[in-house]
C-alpha cells in the first residue's frame, strides 16, 4: 500500500483471496463508536465466509476476491466524499487531520 491503502468497504483487498479485515482503510469514524463499524464489517465478513465454508464441506474450493474495478470505483467515491468533509478543511484541528 505504498501509494495509499485501499479496500472494498474497508474490508476486502484485491489480490488477497479469502482475506478480510476489520477497521481497514477509510473506516475510521469521527462521529460515533468504532464498534458500530466493526459490527457492520463482521456481518459483511460472515456473509463472505459462509459460502467458502459451504464449498469446503462439499469438497470444493472457493476463492473470493473483490474485483479491481469495484475496489477502484468504491475508493474513488469515498475520496470524492472526503473532499467535501470538514476533515479536508485546512482549518480543521481534529486529531484525525493532524
Amino acid at each position: 500500500w505504498k501509494d495509499g491503502a485501499e479496500a472494498y468497504y474497508g474490508v476486502g483487498v484485491e489480490d488477497m483471496p479469502n482475506f478480510a479485515m476489520l477497521y481497514g482503510p477509510n473506516t475510521n469514524l469521527g462521529h460515533n463508536s468504532i464498534i458500530l463499524m466493526i459490527e457492520a464489517q463482521s456481518r459483511y465478513i460472515n456473509g463472505l465466509i459462509t459460502p467458502v465454508l459451504q464449498a469446503r464441506k462439499e469438497g470444493k474450493a472457493l476463492s473470493l476476491t473483490p474485483k479491481s474495478e469495484k475496489v477502484k470505483e468504491y475508493n474513488a467515491q469515498i475520496q470524492s466524499e472526503l473532499q467535501k468533509s470538514s476533515f479536508n478543511d485546512p482549518s480543521c484541528q481534529s486529531w484525525y487531520a493532524k
